[in-house]
């Protein structure tokens, strides 16, 4: 059964970036250091995409989640914006000005993937 470590909402303003970066700081002293710098990461991305791409205002909040099941760390950032603008290509191809944040999951998360409004991903913690 997933046990929840962290539920956030946050409005979609840029300055919700530092809050969701700060709020994850939580979880340091039960995850490996490449593992938090990791989620910090990809966390940052995906609420930046909400923001940035999603076309919310700061009235609409962006929700974080973070559960641990078994030996993995499962997030999801979840926002009001269509599902189609979640479109997963083949191969994410970032530019010098953007792009980065599904290539950055593709090659950090073990898994990803989009259900409805939401992007989630995982990430493999060792035991220990």
């Amino acid at each position: 059964m997933p046990q929840p470590l962290l539920e956030l909402r946050i409005p979609a303003r840029p300055v919700s970036l530092s809050e969701a970066r700060r709020s994850l700081e939580a979880l340091r002293d039960r995850l490996p250091e490449s593992v938090m710098w990791d989620l910090k990461l990809l966390v940052n991305e995906l609420v930046s995409n909400s923001i940035i791409h999603g076309g919310l205002g700061p009235e609409h909040q962006i929700e974080v989640s973070v559960e641990w099941t078994a030996r993995r760390l499962r997030v999801q950032v979840c926002d009001s914006t269509p599902p189609e603008r979640f479109l997963k290509p083949d191969r994410p191809e970032p530019s010098p000005t953007g792009g980065w944040g599904l290539y950055l999951l593709e090659r950090l998360a073990d898994r990803w993937g989009v259900e409805g409004r939401c992007v989630w991903f995982e990430l493999d913690v060792a035991a220990g």
